[in-house]
């Protein structure tokens, strides 16, 4: 519940939205949120699904992104522990090849957003971005665009060719979760982070409209 605190305090902030939440208690489940990642933190720097168990990339990078994002919606967040899982993430990524590409991809713009790019891997990503998923494909271009690279752009394009369209819909459509490796639909995600992405890198484009429209109609 950490991240999804994060992006709802971000939003009423930098919109300007009315609401019914109270700031004050909002601060409260962040903070919260904080501490109870420091104490699950591993000796090794990552994170796994329990205080105990061995450290895994996909949770170490979601956890190291929404710490990033923490930090850049200016909460303090406690350097040494951002570092540290930063630190794990990239010694993972050279030392074990066998990832797949949409993993890789989430690892890369995790790294980006913590300040700590690792270039070799973002250059592997994007020489096997003909093998990403759609979500996969976005956090590509998310990373590039964060890093002010402009392949980012040909990303987005890349992927907006990849919608799915209806009157007044469009989704992209992923019905496996190659980020923890079990079939599942993850269209929402991917649709969000496909959002994402083109909203940076093509403001104006009519898919846009659509998949926002979709999300709403999807949030079941």
């Amino acid at each position: 519940s950490f991240l999804p605190n994060i992006v709802v305090a971000q939003a009423l902030k930098d919109l300007k939205l009315p609401s019914r939440v109270d700031p004050a208690d909002l601060e409260k489940k962040v903070n919260a949120g904080l501490e109870r990642l420091y104490d699950f933190q591993h000796e090794d720097g990552g994170w796994g699904w329990w205080k105990t168990d061995d450290s895994a990339m996909f949770m170490t990078a979601y956890v190291v992104s929404g710490l990033a994002q923490a930090q850049a919606a200016g909460y303090n967040v406690r350097p040494d522990v951002l570092e540290h899982g930063a630190a794990w993430l990239t010694a993972q990524a050279k030392q074990d090849t066998r990832v797949v590409p949409d993993l890789k991809a989430w690892n890369a713009y995790s790294l980006v957003l913590a300040g700590k790019p690792l270039p070799q891997l973002l250059e592997d990503v994007y020489r096997r971005r003909k093998d990403l998923s759609p979500y996969g494909l976005a956090l590509l271009g998310l990373a590039l665009d964060a890093g002010k690279d402009s392949r980012a752009k040909e990303i987005g394009k890349q992927l907006a060719g990849q919608a799915q369209q209806e009157d007044t819909e469009a989704h992209w459509s992923q019905d496996r979760d190659w980020l923890m490796d079990f079939y599942w639909d993850v269209s929402p995600e991917a649709t969000a982070y496909a959002v994402k992405l083109l909203s940076r890198t093509d403001p104006q484009n009519p898919l846009l409209p659509k998949a926002a429209l979709w999300l709403m109609n999807h949030r079941d």
